[in-house]
């Protein structure tokens, strides 16, 4: 028998053959994926928000300039909402606030922060027209997608 056909049999693989694995090769694919997915999923929810803040005033000259509004402020805000809202995570877990407090300012806080980002935005891009009125609305129910989180361990 040439060792090339012999198997190395281990104690723990019952009986089994142990081949070493194989090297791994980067997943560009997932990680391009997993990027289109979530820029569709912004870009559906863009198209979304721009119709119920047009309701409120909000003016633009394309969808295009609507889901690019909406992208950028996902971008701009997502670091700043990661750090406010573990504010009342934080007081709720260490029980110096109840959950329907920590509630109330994790909806106060990412409503600002979100606001905040889309003023930012509506600043430079002239494409774009956005009302205060508008913009409370949409940041406001942007807040309460997270709100459920509140009792959540802060990572």
């Amino acid at each position: 028998m040439s060792k090339k056909n012999i198997k190395r049999l281990d104690k723990k693989s019952n009986g089994k053959a142990n081949h070493a694995a194989p090297a791994k090769k980067p997943k560009v694919t997932g990680y391009i994926l997993g990027t289109i997915l979530v820029a569709g999923v912004i870009a559906f929810m863009a198209l979304g928000g721009g119709m119920v803040m047009s309701v409120f005033g909000f003016q633009f000259q394309s969808m295009g300039n609507v889901i690019l509004f909406f992208l950028a402020a996902s971008a701009i805000s997502y670091p700043i909402i990661r750090l406010v809202t573990q504010i009342p995570r934080i007081l709720c877990v260490n029980g110096q606030i109840t959950k329907g407090a920590a509630a109330a300012l994790y909806i106060a806080l990412g409503t600002a922060a979100n606001a905040l980002c889309f003023f930012i935005l509506d600043k430079m891009m002239d494409t774009i027209t956005a009302t205060f009125p508008a913009i409370l609305v949409i940041s406001t129910l942007y807040s309460l997608f997270g709100v459920k989180d509140v009792d959540k361990r802060p990572e």
